[in-house]
């Protein structure tokens, strides 16, 4: 396992991923700019990833530990009520590639749907969760989560997805949550074209970078 969760983390360096994808979908402050500073930021931090093919290294919290270590147990539920499911995450971990700068990982696949899991350390956010009814509802609360599954869908050619949020401390009853939503093409236009846009800068990053490496050794050669 060891050895996979290394490669899946090599096959995402330098690639903007499911997880991340929503810091490219706002537009910058002046009329016209295609990312805010946040995109642009993320950008220059996948370039930096694909020149150095060392992936960024994100602090865990206790947050985040809870959640990885709840996950298995929600797909658990989750299939007693839906049926076997196709795994990936942490248990199976697969990057699925959609173009040279752009992949994602579901954490797992059910038929025509691509599921996403969420285990909240602060139970008001499953009770959060609990309210919402609809994909609007689900973008506006958490934009990051609604663009993670919209890229999976792209990603896996999916039309149709689950955001799922679990919490074993809740009534068993309301433990799980399962909000269904189909992909709306417009959307996923519109994630399309910001992969596109982004994937350009940094390509011409990137070879900006290497042409002045280049100049820097003839330089230097020509010194000698």
């Amino acid at each position: 396992m060891f050895n996979e969760m290394n490669q899946w983390l090599l096959e995402r360096c330098g690639k903007f991923t499911s997880s991340e994808v929503y810091k490219l979908i706002p537009n910058g402050r002046a009329k016209g700019e295609k990312f805010s500073q946040t995109g642009k930021t993320y950008i220059k931090q996948k370039a930096a990833e694909f020149i150095t093919k060392e992936p960024m290294q994100r602090p865990t919290t206790f947050a985040m530990e809870w959640g990885l270590s709840n996950e298995n147990e929600a797909l658990n539920q989750f299939e007693k009520i839906y049926g076997e499911i196709e795994r990936f995450g942490t248990t199976n971990p697969k990057f699925f590639k959609s173009s040279d700068f752009f992949g994602g990982t579901p954490d797992a696949v059910l038929k025509d749907y691509v599921l996403e899991v969420k285990c909240p350390f602060n139970s008001e956010n499953h009770l959060d969760h609990l309210l919402l009814e609809t994909a609007e509802d689900l973008k506006e609360y958490s934009p990051d989560y609604y663009w993670q599954l919209v890229s999976n869908m792209v990603i896996m050619e999916k039309q149709k997805a689950m955001f799922i949020s679990y919490d074993p401390r809740f009534p068993f009853d309301l433990t799980l949550k399962v909000l269904k939503f189909d992909l709306v093409q417009e959307d996923a236009d519109l994630l399309i074209s910001k992969i596109e846009a982004a994937s350009e800068i940094l390509s011409e990053i990137t070879s900006k970078i290497y042409e002045s490496s280049k100049a820097i050794k003839e330089n230097a050669s020509s010194i000698q």
